[in-house]
């Protein structure tokens, strides 16, 4: 995920995941310490990895804090024995 913080000041405090049906719903929960701070935009970039081991092919969407973006799994995603 990218995107910018509303200043330096701001952090990212906590990542939530959750999965209903084929969707991947990304809460990013921020924090910004008490006291004055710089008023410019600090952009951010943070890598979040996704549990897909065990999925069946298809197409599947990542929706984190509302911004939505798709991705294909070309064949099913786990080991057979």
């Amino acid at each position: 995920a990218k995107g910018n913080l509303p200043d330096p000041c701001t952090e990212i405090s906590e990542v939530l995941h959750e999965k209903e049906g084929n969707t991947f719903f990304i809460t990013i929960k921020t924090y910004r310490s008490p006291g004055f701070c710089i008023q410019v935009l600090a952009p951010f970039e943070e890598i979040i990895p996704l549990e897909v081991y065990g999925l069946p092919a298809g197409t599947y969407t990542v929706d984190v804090n509302g911004v939505q973006g798709t991705f294909d799994l070309e064949v099913d995603n786990f080991i057979s024995i």
